[in-house]
């Protein structure tokens, strides 16, 4: 049985990602010979990233809310 809904949507996203990944560097996260500290130093940083973004959508929809009042 495959995941249905939100999480069938995740899922898809995870196989478009691997699919680029591929592209981009010939193998697979599996297949990566990164060490443990390499690893954690790339999710490091991707979270950086993720607060980024979210920090300024949080910022847009504050301006959002404002303007509406």
């Amino acid at each position: 049985m495959s995941a249905t809904g939100t999480e069938g949507r995740i899922c898809a996203d995870i196989a478009k990602r691997q699919q680029l990944g591929i592209k981009k560097y010939g193998v697979t996260v599996e297949k990566s010979n990164l060490t443990l500290r390499q690893w954690l130093q790339h999710s490091y940083e991707e979270k950086l990233d993720d607060i980024v973004y979210m920090k300024r959508a949080m910022e847009q929809m504050d301006r959002i809310s404002d303007d509406g009042k």
